[in-house]
């Protein structure tokens, strides 16, 4: 055989041995030892990549605050309802978060971790429209809820006369109106110091009542000092969620940083109307297992709405140049059942006389959890919420890219690399026809009261230990395979054609 043609054929060889090794070691050897390497640090033990920042979390979370302000507050000054709220969204008012881990323990025989955690929000001027000393006026958020609380316990747990005397206290003699002026932004988060009628009135609640019902928890006598009301009452530099147990993943990282029990218990609690929708379910949102997909639901615990919320997949994204899958919070989650079937479990009547009708679609009623209190939560400015919702209160304008809920998420480290959580909570309102005649022109309507974006995203310390870790490697494997597989062709072809010339030429 002449001398080119073996060499021809040499190099068809290589071409086709190299193609194949390309194929083996990129598709097969490459996937595997990236799932080793994912498999060795996705765990949450002593040691691993994530467990310190687990922790202790190292980015800078972010809260913005935004509170929505009465504007004709002058129709408002007697006790009727005459005509529609005008709201203004003032903020942002930010609030750095540090949250810390601790009492941790390891339960080996569970595949789990239990701890509590402390939750410190700080004040940032810097960032903030202004110092949360501003002085808002405000719907009487305090007043609708322990009225709405009264006016729903069955007459056997409040007899008539102390239903009345409760009533006559909660009435003109109160002194309340339904706008309150002059509050805080500090006291409208925090804990507004509720006046001496409500001291009267929830001591006597207790006193009555405390075998029947728990106040919710926005309702609190702090320290003995007298009754507040507010989102985080009680809740900076304290651990307000309690006893949590997550899967640590050591044995089935499939499951790590799944919830597993909350005070010991794997349920929510007799909130919803099936064994399913009570489930403790999904995570703090701080990282999912491993090898998200896009058919996936991303479920992520939310206390303060008594159930587990999720995101589903939307499209392809990219931060710091890294490629991501955004999921996000659709319309279905907060949807009608006659729109989205799934969400009948939360469909709960409130308790006579209030309308027993399921909550419309963009909103969730928390009535259930809160002990009868008429909170609300939905998307800010009521995004994907029915019209008549959105018109109810002037000043409302949803805007998808400002208010809606998502997460970028790198799918092979199933790791968030930036994301947003915004809330608005809202007061529902009901005519009454007892508490006194200026409950009597109450609109059915939902009136907000603040909203929040809670967000982070990834920093230069963390992409570089990302980017060391696992994408550069994976960059030059994934370099290296498709190099070999063109070196492959381009042997294989360039032999293989060579190949057939010298043996044309030869048998000419």
């Amino acid at each position: 055989m002449e001398k080119r043609t073996k060499i021809s054929l040499c190099i068809t060889i290589s071409g086709v041995v190299v193609l194949i090794l390309g194929v083996l070691l990129g598709w097969v050897v490459l996937p595997f030892v990236i799932k080793l390497m994912i498999d060795k640090e996705a765990k949450l033990t002593n040691g691993s990549m994530i467990y310190d920042k687990w922790v202790d979390i190292p980015l800078p979370v972010n809260m913005h605050v935004y509170v929505w302000r009465v504007v004709n507050i002058n129709d408002y000054v007697g006790s009727n309802w005459t005509t529609k709220l005008v709201m203004e969204e003032v903020g942002p008012y930010v609030y750095s978060e540090k949250r810390v881990k601790y009492d941790i323990t390891a339960h080996p025989d569970r595949d789990t971790l239990s701890y509590r955690q402390n939750v410190t929000y700080t004040f940032v001027p810097e960032l903030s429209v202004g110092p949360e000393t501003d002085a808002i006026d405000i719907l009487n958020a305090p007043l609708i809820a322990v009225a709405t609380i009264l006016l729903t316990i069955p007459e056997k747990y409040l007899p008539l006369p102390h239903r009345s005397f409760i009533e006559i206290l909660m009435g003109p003699l109160s002194g309340e109106k339904f706008i309150r002026k002059g509050v805080t932004v500090h006291d409208i988060l925090f804990g507004v110091r509720l006046n001496f009628i409500y001291d009267i009135v929830l001591n006597l609640v207790e006193l009555i009542l405390g075998d029947y019902i728990t106040l919710p928890p926005e309702l609190q006598n702090v320290g003995g000092r007298g009754w507040q009301f507010g989102p985080f009452v009680n809740k900076n530099g304290t651990n307000a969620d309690g006893l949590w147990e997550i899967y640590s993943g050591v044995k089935d990282n499939s499951r790590i940083n799944q919830i597993r029990s909350v005070n010991g218990n794997e349920t929510i609690g007799q909130y919803w109307n099936t064994p399913e929708c009570n489930k403790v379910k999904g995570c703090d949102g701080m990282f999912f297992p491993p090898y998200v997909k896009k058919t996936d639901r991303l479920y992520v615990y939310a206390t303060e709405a008594c159930r587990s919320a999720w995101a589903a997949y939307q499209h392809e994204s990219e931060f710091m140049g890294v490629p991501t899958l955004r999921f996000s919070a659709t319309r279905e989650l907060f949807a009608h059942p006659d729109e989205f079937p799934e969400n009948a479990c939360y469909c709960v009547p409130p308790r006579p006389p209030l309308d027993p009708a399921c909550a419309p679609t963009g909103v969730v009623r928390l009535r259930s959890c809160k002990t009868g209190a008429p909170v609300v939560v939905s998307k800010p400015h009521f995004l994907d919420a029915e019209e008549f919702i959105i018109n109810g209160v002037a000043g409302m304008k949803p805007d998808k890219e400002k208010h809606d809920t998502y997460l970028d998420i790198e799918p092979t480290l199933g790791v968030p690399l930036r994301g947003v959580r915004r809330v608005q909570v809202n007061v529902e309102t009901q005519p009454f026809q007892t508490m006194g005649e200026m409950f009597k022109t109450l609109p059915f309507s939902y009136i907000p009261i603040c909203w929040a974006g809670e967000g982070a995203e990834m920093n230069d310390e963390l992409y570089d230990l990302l980017n060391s870790m696992y994408l550069t490697p994976l960059k030059i494997a994934k370099i290296g395979r498709w190099t070999a597989v063109g070196l492959g062709i381009v042997g294989t072809l360039g032999g293989g054609a060579a190949l057939g010339y010298f043996t044309w030429w030869l048998k000419r």
